[in-house]
């Protein structure tokens, strides 16, 4: 029993979990986890690690507002501190200045006090 228990144990662990999907796509931006890459109207973007998993986290809840604590423990594990929350200020501000030269029909919106939220730009 303890060897089937055991065997259990190990299938169990090795299953791989939800895959996240093969592109997420908002307006003309497309976000490939699985190869980590961002395009715009085709076009490759090139982005940091950190603006990577903050254009990551946006797209999968566009319009959702996520707050500074919530994209840090999206980033980062352990302890988190103010210093670090406000970095994200940084990164969000950079990640926006790369959208919006390459044209993005996307933008991120600062709701003041709260966090951010990703939107489609109107055509």
């Amino acid at each position: 029993r303890e060897l089937l228990a055991r065997v259990d144990a190990l299938l169990r662990r090795s299953e791989i979990g939800p895959q996240p999907p093969p592109v997420i796509r908002l307006g003309n931006v497309e976000l490939s986890p699985m190869q980590h890459d961002v395009n715009i109207d085709g076009r490759r973007v090139a982005l940091t690690k950190v603006e990577f998993g903050l254009l990551a986290a946006m797209l999968e809840r566009p319009g959702w507002v996520l707050t500074r604590g919530q994209l840090v423990d999206h980033l980062y594990t352990g302890d988190r501190s103010p210093a670090l929350e406000r970095t994200v200020d940084v990164h969000v501000f950079r990640l926006r200045e790369k959208l919006r030269a390459a044209r993005a029909d996307a933008s991120i919106v600062t709701i003041r006090g709260v966090g951010y939220k990703i939107i489609a730009e109107a055509a």
